[in-house]
């Protein structure tokens, strides 16, 4: 049951919503509250064992938790220039796991810059603060990440057609979990990107893009400590292309290599992208099918990376101007090519299948108040004991806007 205390905060929250009603899209000031309750069968992750192998009661393994949140959002265009920044606030309980309570943050700000009729680019910075998930470690205490993220970029329109351009980012994770901080990564990467525009507004490009990553703490794999730090170069192709009136293409597709300072035998050197197709019938119905196959940095998991490979089909529907129904279907499959245990010990690869099935509800009585209600059901299949798992969650939220 909801305590007191919680709505109290909820109700303090939102009261100028009701006082001075409607929300309005272009206002340059916006306020957002929040209130949602999540039950999971499954909290964290576990296989089909007794969970006090893992240090847990029977009792933790499920939970209802629940998350009280509040922003704002500045949204302010001087002449040609745009300034955007937010911040929200979060409160999070859990009915079972009370060591597990936390409050986090996710803030910003964005200039999206332009000179003259043929410079523009983005200035932005980052700071977000969240628990970590339980589906890819073994913790089962509080890990809280910290994450910074700044980007520089620009380009040039140097023809109607024809833009060039280039980015500079930087990224950090840390984690507050003692047994996690080896985990902490820091990332900085630049990038220049050349595409072509049609006058349909369809565009095709390339793009190089180099990546460095360093982990300030060295990992221990028995008593050996890593050095896990790795550079990343790509090379895109990209393409925007809408190929009738009611089906559109997106996506990229390249080739990426990642070099290791120690074992080579970690590295990967191979076909990348990601890319999407969406189709409308209609004004309210829409399917959309993306195919991923990556390589990816699992923060909240091992210092190393997976090779992922995924598809995911996406259908929505308008039913009306206030109801909508959305889900998913997602298939994943993960090769844990760069763990250095299995460099050290020479044993298989870990193979992940990861599936997962999502269904919400979506009601909007008024233009300021959305009700969403949303089930979903996962499992993962490894080749390696215990890493096996089923889920069930129900999520619902309530979020004004004023």
């Amino acid at each position: 049951m909801l305590d007191r205390r919680f709505w109290a905060l909820f109700c303090t929250a939102c009261w100028p919503a009701f006082v001075f009603g409607a929300f309005d899209p272009t206002d340059v000031v916006q306020i957002e509250a929040s209130a949602s309750l999540l039950r999971d069968d499954n909290l964290y992750r576990l296989p089909d064992v007794d969970p006090r192998i893992f240090g847990i009661s029977p009792e933790q393994t499920s939970d209802t938790v629940r998350v009280l949140g509040i922003g704002l959002k500045l949204d302010k265009e001087l002449s040609r220039q745009r300034v955007i920044a937010d911040l929200k606030l979060t409160d999070t309980t859990f009915d079972n796991n009370p060591l597990l309570d936390n409050s986090g943050y996710d803030g910003g700000l964005l200039w999206h810059w332009r000179v003259g009729n043929y410079w523009d680019g983005e200035l932005g910075a980052r700071r977000r603060k969240y628990q970590a998930g339980f589906a890819n470690t073994r913790l089962t205490t509080k890990d809280i990440i910290t994450s910074e993220s700044y980007v520089a970029s620009g380009g040039y329109l140097f023809h109607p057609r024809w833009r060039i351009g280039g980015e500079l980012r930087a990224r950090d994770y840390s984690h507050s979990a003692l047994s996690r901080q080896s985990s902490d990564l820091e990332t900085s990467g630049a990038a220049i990107v050349l595409t072509y525009r049609t006058p349909a507004a369809n565009s095709i490009g390339a793009e190089l893009r180099r990546n460095e990553g360093e982990y300030p703490n060295r990992q221990l794999i028995g008593v050996a400590a890593f050095d896990n730090s790795y550079t990343e170069n790509e090379a895109n192709a990209i393409v925007a292309w809408r190929l009738s009136g009611v089906t559109n293409f997106n996506g990229t597709l390249g080739w990426t290599e990642r070099r290791h300072k120690n074992f080579p035998a970690r590295d990967f050197s191979g076909l990348t992208g990601k890319l999407s197709a969406t189709w409308e019938p209609t004004g309210k119905l829409r399917f959309t099918v993306t195919g991923i196959r990556d390589i990816r940095t699992l923060e909240d998991e091992v210092n190393n990376y997976v090779l992922v490979n995924s598809i995911a089909v996406s259908p929505s529907w308008a039913v009306t101007s206030k109801f909508a129904l959305q889900g998913s279907l997602i298939r994943e499959e993960r090769e844990y090519l760069g763990d250095p245990g299995v460099v050290v010990t020479g044993g298989p690869t870990r193979e992940d299948t990861v599936k997962t099935a999502r269904v919400g509800i979506i009601y909007t009585p008024l233009r300021y108040i959305d009700l969403t209600l949303s089930y979903e059901r996962g499992d993962r299949r490894s080749n390696q004991f215990l890493n096996d798992f089923d889920y069930e969650s129900w999520f619902g939220s309530l979020r004004l806007r004023f």
